[in-house]
């Protein structure tokens, strides 16, 4: 895989430095930089490290952005996993390749998680703060169900 892969108007480097000195655009935190982030953490550091060190940062970058309630625990946990799911089956290099095989990422990114979690365990208040595993289909079970 490229070692940079350079979507958007942030390289893979400047956007990690923007994003753990809380000067990542809020505006530019989208749903599609979310899954970015958790691929290039996944693929510097692996799935442990990148769990700890984004759901630290996400929850810090939100803090900083006066947005702490919108920080999802178990939504960032599951996210990450979603993410390594369909990376381990990636043919393509790159960030835009793994968009470009898994279109479902982007676009039906709810259905996924739907799979997963029940709505009620999900967006459960004690969801939002502490990780849950999933209640309907383990991460773990078949990962080429995703």
């Amino acid at each position: 895989m490229k070692e940079n892969d350079q979507t958007g108007p942030y390289s893979d480097d400047e956007m990690i430095r923007l994003f753990r000195e809380g000067l990542f655009p809020i505006g530019d935190f989208t749903h599609k930089a979310h899954l970015r982030l958790a691929w290039i953490y996944l693929r510097r550091f692996g799935l442990e490290t990148a769990q700890r060190e984004l759901c630290r940062q996400i929850r810090e970058f939100t803090r900083i952005q006066g947005a702490q309630d919108k920080y999802h625990q178990t939504l960032t946990v599951a996210a990450i996993r979603i993410v390594q799911a369909h990376m381990a089956k990636q043919r393509g290099e790159g960030f835009e390749a793994l968009l470009a095989e898994y279109p479902v990422l982007l676009g039906a990114f709810r259905e996924l998680l739907g799979r997963h979690y029940s709505e009620g365990l999900l967006w459960s208040p004690q969801a939002r703060l502490v990780y849950q595993e999933p209640d309907l289909e383990p991460f773990s079970s078949n990962p080429g169900a995703f």
